[in-house]
């Protein structure tokens, strides 16, 4: 859900699109101004994910009041009757720009990209997070992210060797037989490629000092653990039905489902069983989410709901 700021000085057409942002699932109107000096005021607090912003106001034009807004996680869309301002919206590197009159269908078309954006740069922000507290983590979900304790991307010497690590982690403390492992990454080529993907996992592991270590048990393989590491598929596997009022699972459950599903930046046709497991699990943990919070907290009701019907379309 975007949570959205709307700035229009005609009291009629600042009602309007309220009204319009509100019905539909992605967005949150957490603040409406008329003046834009009040708007400039109140932005450090509302912090919203889009502005949309009027160009021709008075005392201070929608133009003038984005140049005093510093912040990476905002972004605008100007709103106006007339098409040369178009121009000036895109120098200030505007999301994009609606022409009035503005309708539902309007905002509907620029929906899709500003949910692109929003889920890209909270990505990012994400990442810099964990990394400024030197803390190696995985994110399976979505992108799959692995950055070790030096603040530092791994780069995979293969793109099989990359595959193992992700296949190894899905079966996470399972000793997977070595002739299944071959069966499922590399059919019919024989077990050359295990042995030296293996080793070229565990020396590229070891040079990024993650603590993970791929060992060799009862003919086969798993992954050991030498100290924690964060990974967001073995959390959502950990996850109950019990564990819906925390706040540790509401920040879990968000972040999935703001990055996608498993492995969604790659084609590996074993991991199709284990996405449709997770998706359904997902479903039915944001249906107890949603039933948890409908008569203790109308908010977090309200932003659970749009969620998923933007999720789901339900």
């Amino acid at each position: 859900m975007l949570k959205t700021v709307v700035v229009e000085d005609e009291e009629n057409l600042l009602h309007m699109l309220v009204y319009f942002l509100n019905a539909h699932p992605a967005y949150e109107v957490v603040g409406a101004f008329s003046n834009p000096e009040e708007a400039l005021k109140e932005f450090p607090t509302l912090a919203p994910d889009i502005l949309f912003l009027d160009i021709a106001m008075p005392k201070m034009n929608g133009i003038e009041l984005a140049t005093h807004i510093q912040s990476d996680n905002c972004q605008l869309v100007f709103t106006t009757a007339y098409t040369h301002y178009a121009l000036d919206a895109l120098k200030l590197e505007a999301s994009d720009y609606l022409l009035k009159p503005i309708m539902p269908e309007n905002i509907e078309a620029i929906t899709p990209k500003l949910l692109k954006k929003h889920k890209m740069q909270q990505m990012y922000n994400e990442v810099n997070d964990i990394r400024n507290k030197k803390e190696p983590f995985i994110h399976c979900f979505g992108t799959f992210t692995v950055f070790a304790s030096q603040e530092q991307a791994i780069k995979w010497p293969t793109r099989k060797v990359e595959e193992l690590f992700a296949y190894l982690l899905t079966h996470h403390q399972c000793i997977v037989n070595k002739w299944r492992l071959s069966e499922d990454l590399w059919p019919n080529k024989g077990m050359n490629n295990i042995y030296n993907s293996v080793y070229l996992l565990n020396k590229t592991l070891k040079e990024f000092h993650l603590p993970i270590r791929v060992v060799n048990k009862n003919e086969g393989y798993m992954l050991e653990f030498l100290e924690k590491v964060k990974v967001d598929m073995h959390a959502f596997q950990n996850l109950t039905d019990e564990d819906v009022s925390t706040d540790e699972a509401m920040d879990l459950m968000c972040g999935i489902s703001k990055r996608g599903s498993l492995f969604s930046d790659k084609d590996y046709a074993w991991a199709t069983l284990y996405r449709e497991q997770y998706n359904v699990k997902h479903h039915t943990i944001m249906l107890q989410f949603i039933k948890h919070y409908e008569k203790k907290d109308a908010y977090v009701y309200k932003m659970l709901q749009k969620e998923y019907e933007l999720l789901y379309g339900e």
